[in-house]
């Protein structure tokens, strides 16, 4: 999740796919934007044996098991109510980074055009946007407890590095071109003629012509510490209803980054025109899922937004 920023302030990340340079290495394929520096591309869907690739090119639905374990496992509610992911843990365990990938891998596979209805189809693209950013962060981090995904004007975001039914996109496409659908932000405005038709179809395909449900950026979570929290669990599409209410309530419950005396999430400013779109504005999602309503909320004030990592001290 990130702030929408002007064209200008995008040093490479926004040149064509024509600059685009695709070569093999020994753990997949590296992508470099013409004037930036090269990103690992994880191998995805070639770590898979070919019966697990056939079940999952033919499913209609998703547990996501594998995502719920390695939350259940790794992320830990804090003092201050905040959810905090032990990246270091994940990354010294073989394991749990096997599991990571092939988690992910499984999304190379499927498409989410293949799952049934809107909410499997978000489900997928939420789950698989927020265990991209965590594999992101392992790939980038190095363990350095000042690491920010904001680093270097957020490239982090810009990366087309995650593999998703056979694309390779940035969060930034995924977020802004297939959950959003806008073709104004330089992720999507900026790429190819192809690849920004086939976001686009993704967007249709999730939403299946209905408005965007603006609670999805209550469920992306930015390795940020302003983030909404992770939950303990994939989101799926019979619960993701719950699972979205249940969400929302609990961000703008919180005064530190969701809504209270001090003000609002930047989020309902990064996004005002997603929250227009079913809710009026940030004050209509607020007074919809937080308990009081609006009272003792300063809807005049933007909360800052505090890009730390979430991670344990």
């Amino acid at each position: 999740m990130i702030l929408p920023r002007p064209a200008t302030t995008r040093v490479w990340a926004v040149s064509s796919l024509a600059g685009l340079l695709v070569a093999s290495t020994a753990c997949g394929e590296y992508v470099a934007y013409e004037n930036g520096p090269p990103a690992n591309v994880p191998p995805g869907a070639v770590n898979l044996d070919e019966a697990t690739k056939a079940w999952l090119e033919s499913t209609k639905t998703l547990e996501h098991v594998a995502w719920t374990g390695l939350l259940t496992r790794y992320a830990k509610l804090d003092s201050n109510g905040v959810v905090l992911l032990d990246y270091r843990a994940i990354s010294t365990s073989t394991e749990a980074t096997l599991q990571l990938d092939r988690y992910l891998a499984t999304l190379d596979v499927v498409e989410s055009a293949q799952l049934e209805g809107t909410a499997e189809r978000l489900g997928y693209w939420i789950n698989g946007y927020n265990a991209a950013v965590v594999r992101g962060v392992l790939d980038f981090w190095s363990g350095d407890s000042t690491y920010s995904v904001s680093s270097n004007d957020f490239v982090f975001f810009d990366l087309p590095r995650h593999r998703f039914g056979g694309l390779v996109l940035s969060l930034n496409q995924i977020e802004h071109g297939v959950l959003r659908g806008d073709t104004t932000h330089a992720s999507v405005r900026g790429t190819s003629d192809d690849l920004r038709a086939r976001l686009l179809a993704l967007h249709q395909e999730v939403w299946q012509g209905q408005p965007i449900d603006a609670r999805f950026h209550i469920a992306l979570n930015c390795a940020s510490l302003s983030c909404p929290n992770l939950l303990f669990e994939a989101f799926r599409g019979p619960a993701l209803e719950t699972q979205l209410d249940s969400a929302s309530r609990a961000f703008v419950a919180d005064p530190e980054k969701g809504a209270g005396p001090n003000g609002i999430s930047s989020i309902f400013r990064f996004y005002a025109a997603d929250f227009e779109v079913t809710y009026g504005n940030a004050a209509g999602f607020i007074s919809r899922h937080r308990e009081g309503g609006l009272d003792g909320v300063n809807l005049d004030r933007y909360l800052e937004y505090d890009w730390s990592l979430n991670a344990p001290p």
